[in-house]
């Protein structure tokens, strides 16, 4: 196939350090991401809970990175902390600050022939929900996953040749802190971007502060000019360094640095070379009627994989984060395979008030405020993918959003289609 996508949800499971979870996708990718929030349910669940974020990146068992956080929820102040790590893809915490729970990826001789097979390195203290995102196929031709400490001086162009590629799109992915592989109980903070050239980056940054003595915590989210940073570590509304694609380079992709941080700020990144990729925004509605449609730039090809990142609100002035904490992350491979998890923490309540949610037929959860300590976490928004087609897709509120709400999304598909592929690419999916 010249292009491959899949859209699946497993859990890790509890099992002894050297279990194996095998996560069948009906190909074995080159490159998938895959993201948690401590949610275990197989089914569609919101409620308030403790909140394990995070974020992965995998290609083989030396090329994968993971990011994650622990904040307690119903605490008397914000509890918690943060790591990455440049050798998992799925990683947990407690909200002690103690590792609970390292998966990695297992040698590529022992995957499954029709997907890939992940191994735990520490035995998780609950079982983890998990959404993943893969590619394959002969389109992608390069993929590569690797860590790197930029410059902290500002205004400065720093190049990453460590991919040995030029590629089309990469994904980053950071935490607040100046050391991978170790623990952080004083910040806390998880922020994803993808840039695919100068003109189409984009970000989404949120964290909270360990130690605040009531709910505090922020997000920053924009389309451009941006694709990567970190917000204060206890100033929710001050940016703390940015950064900005200038071009893919034949070996790699240069960065500049727009607002260096005073400490090292070490981040993980995909880099994907093959297939077409657009990127793009698009707002939520206040009805369940009103068809919200996007038209990615993919040569007449259907996309097949689609990300989708949300703050739930408009767009964020540049360098300016706002509260409180309110995270969307999802994807999509048509109208029938899409999934979505999302947190929210409560700004200025006297106790901790942190919900999560997961969805298996939505690409996008706004989830509401909590109005006081024992008031449940609800969910206010809810958009999934209807339609798609060439150049094209389609969304449409499930639950209508209480105000139009800001999503930037990345979209890929195949280089070419022919025969069977022809007439798919040009087959509208669509739901009711």
């Amino acid at each position: 196939m010249p292009l491959s996508t899949k859209l699946t949800s497993f859990n890790t499971g509890t099992g002894a350090a050297g279990s194996t979870v095998d996560v069948i996708l009906g190909f074995q990718p080159k490159a998938f991401i895959v993201w948690w929030n401590g949610r275990t349910e197989t089914v569609d669940t919101v409620a308030r809970a403790d909140s394990h974020l995070g974020i992965g990146f995998g290609v083989s068992s030396t090329q994968r990175f993971a990011v994650c956080w622990a904040r307690d929820d119903a605490n008397a102040s914000e509890t918690g902390g943060t790591t990455a790590d440049s050798d998992q893809v799925i990683n947990r915490i407690t909200v002690a600050g103690v590792d609970d729970g390292k998966m990695d990826i297992d040698a590529t001789a022992n995957w499954p022939s029709t997907g890939v097979r992940l191994i735990v390195d520490t035995a998780f203290g609950a079982s983890m929900r998990v959404h993943m995102l893969a590619w394959g196929g002969t389109d992608i031709t390069n993929t590569f996953v690797g860590t790197t400490t930029p410059s902290q001086t500002a205004c400065t162009n720093v190049d990453q040749t460590a991919p040995g590629f030029q590629p089309d799109i990469v994904f980053f992915a950071t935490h607040n802190d100046e050391t991978l592989d170790t623990i952080d109980t004083g910040r806390a903070s998880v922020n994803f971007g993808a840039a695919i050239s100068s003109t189409k980056q984009a970000l989404n940054l949120c964290m909270f502060d360990p130690g605040a003595a009531s709910g505090d915590g922020g997000q920053y989210c924009l389309d451009g000019p941006e694709c990567l940073g970190a917000i204060h570590s206890s100033v929710p509304t001050d940016v703390l360094f940015r950064y900005d694609l200038v071009q893919m380079l034949s070996n790699g992709y240069r960065i500049h640095t727009t607002e260096s941080p005073a400490l090292n700020q070490p981040f993980g990144y995909l880099a994907i070379k093959g297939a077409q990729w657009d990127m793009g925004n698009l707002l939520t509605q206040t009805n369940t009627t009103t068809d919200i449609t996007s038209s990615p730039a993919l040569n007449g090809q259907t996309p097949t994989a689609i990300v989708f990142a949300s703050a739930c609100r408009a767009e964020s002035t540049v360098n300016a984060g706002t509260t409180p904490t309110r995270w969307s992350m999802g994807g999509a491979t048509s109208a029938t395979e899409e999934a979505a998890m999302a947190e929210h923490g409560e700004q200025g309540s006297q106790n901790t008030r942190v919900g999560t949610a997961v969805e298996h037929d939505s690409c996008y959860i706004n989830l509401a405020d909590v109005a006081a300590d024992a008031n449940p976490q609800t969910i206010q928004g809810l958009m999934h993918v209807t339609a798609t087609g060439p150049n094209s897709f389609t969304c449409r509120m499930t639950d209508a959003d209480p105000t139009q709400n800001f999503v930037w999304w990345v979209a890929c598909a195949a280089v070419a289609a022919g025969g069977d592929e022809l007439l798919d690419s040009r087959r509208m999916l669509s739901t009711p």
